[in-house]
């Protein structure tokens, strides 16, 4: 896994919580990390979920599967400056209106390529794409 990463701390505290011994492998960048997995020389290999599977549609790798079962969430933001309402509220109702209208998916596969959606990613499109009112 990359050092210095939410996952390298949430997969510690996993191990310890869970009394479980693992070695840890450090990695460069995540390719590296894949091409230890490939070579069998780690078990598996844990990070962000859409940038791997962006890695895998690129250039796959027979057998390799993204596991169902997430490990952690992640939260991800969009910066706004403070006190700003009229703004936050701009952008929450084109976030909302992307979700509504599908167009979501386009910038999605602009980013991570044709990956399929996993069922978490649905429902959190679908939760968050209520109508103005």
């Amino acid at each position: 896994m990359l050092d210095g990463t939410t996952t390298e701390q949430t997969l510690r505290t996993s191990l310890t919580e869970l009394n479980l011994k693992a070695t840890i492998v450090r990695v460069r960048d995540h390719r590296a990390g894949l091409d230890l997995l490939w070579d069998d020389k780690v078990d598996a290999y844990f990070a962000d979920r859409g940038i791997i599977a962006a890695i895998m549609r690129e250039g796959g790798r027979p057998g390799f599967e993204i596991s169902r079962q997430y490990f952690s969430y992640e939260t991800y933001a969009l910066a706004l400056p403070r006190d700003d309402g009229a703004f936050r509220l701009l952008v929450d109702t084109t976030l909302a209106r992307l979700y509504r209208t599908g167009k979501i998916n386009t910038i999605l596969e602009k980013t991570f390529g044709k990956v399929p959606l996993d069922d978490l990613l649905k429902a959190m499109i679908l939760i968050n794409s209520l109508p103005n009112r």
